[in-house]
């Protein structure tokens, strides 16, 4: 649509890096959305959850604090797992490779999005008791 508004021939070729790194990219937000719910127990509040801590809160809080302070710009990509995943979907082919510290940042978010919701669950999910 954007090649057909500024009159421009769409361009179709990704370089697998980049394809593979979006996929990374939705793959851990779904996984993210997928943990929220065995914690809820409720697809509709898991959804909601998943978009107030994915989409509201970095664009408002993060989105704040990263402009006005310096402090923030040391905390936030290790709690914030878009902005800590955010290198790697546009990065280029001739770009550096990510430092360990960008590495372990994705590592760390993750494990808080991802790995600690899906644990805490699926404990709820298994000591709940059969109706």
């Amino acid at each position: 649509m954007a090649a057909a508004i500024t009159g421009t021939d769409p361009v179709w070729d990704i370089e697998a890096g980049t394809f593979a790194r979006s996929i990374f990219n939705q793959l851990a937000f779904f996984a993210m959305a997928f943990a929220f719910g065995p914690v809820f127990l409720s697809t509709p509040a898991a959804i909601a959850v998943y978009y107030v801590v994915a989409m509201l809160v970095p664009f408002m809080v993060y989105g704040t604090l990263y402009a006005f302070f310096d402090w923030a710009k040391d905390l936030i990509p290790w709690i914030d797992l878009g902005f800590a995943i955010s290198p790697y979907p546009g990065q280029s082919p001739d770009a550096a490779e990510p430092s360990t510290t960008t590495l372990l940042q994705v590592i760390f978010t993750f494990a808080i999005w991802v790995v600690l919701p899906f644990v805490l669950g699926l404990r709820r999910v298994t000591r709940a008791e059969l109706k």
